[in-house]
């Protein structure tokens, strides 16, 4: 049965806050696997500007990305104060770190606002989604003196792989939207079907990759969403495919913390 225009109202923005600051914990989750690949020591300041940052980013995306229903007043509301605060404790955490990693952040926050033009090339901001939350992962939660060179990292490739195959998912939901803006995506291109079998296929090679360097959790995560691949249509629906895709971006961190892995 077709969702009243007032359910959906009330029920899409139940999930809209989800959306929103699931990537949060998807960073930490991040932050752990390069934290077990380099060794390097954690900063609190360095956790703290990599976590706002990140709720900063969504948040107001969120924002200049208006819905087709409007959104309740108690929404609007809180998206903006949550911005604020994120901003805020983004730009005192920024104070407290290394010019190499405030160099970064700056980088990183001006590659997040040319995501509405980089739609607008083919695979473009998949790409630099993936490579901004790599970047973001090995530079931001850490003190080093030295910046680390993430790309020179084996877990780098499987990582990559990874982010991206979630990000094509993450598009299939928006294939309407995106056909009538002239948004080119894969999976207009290809289909839902066909997309998900090239996401699948990527998703192998980071689980290959993953096993070969001896990383259990990376391996679990792809196989995981690669699964979840194979439900396209359930990845298709607004109100929960990607928050299934994001969760299981939190898996590798989950697996290092707990010690399970």
């Amino acid at each position: 049965m077709p969702m009243a225009p007032n359910a959906e109202n009330r029920s899409i923005p139940a999930l809209h806050l989800l959306h929103c600051w699931l990537p949060v914990a998807v960073g930490w989750s991040i932050a752990e696997v390069m934290h077990r690949s380099t060794g390097a020591a954690f900063s609190a300041w360095g956790m703290t500007l990599l976590l706002a940052g990140i709720g900063a980013a969504y948040t107001v995306d969120r924002l200049l990305d208006p819905p087709p229903l409007p959104r309740p007043f108690w929404l609007r509301r809180t998206l903006w104060i949550a911005a604020g605060l994120f901003v805020g404790i983004s730009l005192c955490a920024a104070g407290k770190m290394p010019i190499h990693v405030q160099v970064s952040a700056i980088l990183l926050g001006a590659i997040s606002l040319a995501y509405p033009g980089l739609k607008r090339l083919p695979l473009a901001k998949t790409a630099a989604v993936a490579l901004a939350w790599t970047w973001a992962g090995t530079t931001l939660p850490f003190a080093a003196a030295e910046p680390a060179h993430w790309w020179r990292l084996d877990v780098a490739a499987p990582l990559l792989l990874i982010l991206a195959a979630n990000g094509i998912l993450c598009d299939l939901k928006d294939c309407d939207p995106d056909r009538r803006k002239g948004v080119p995506t894969l999976p207009l291109f290809l289909g839902a079907r066909r997309t998900c079998l090239v996401v699948t296929a990527m998703l192998l090679v980071s689980v290959a990759l993953s096993l070969a360097q001896h990383r259990p959790g990376l391996a679990l995560t792809g196989a995981a969403l690669a699964l979840a691949a194979q439900f396209p249509t359930l990845l298709a629906s607004e109100g929960v495919g990607p928050l299934i895709a994001d969760a299981i971006l939190i898996l590798p961190g989950l697996l290092i913390y707990t010690g399970a892995v």
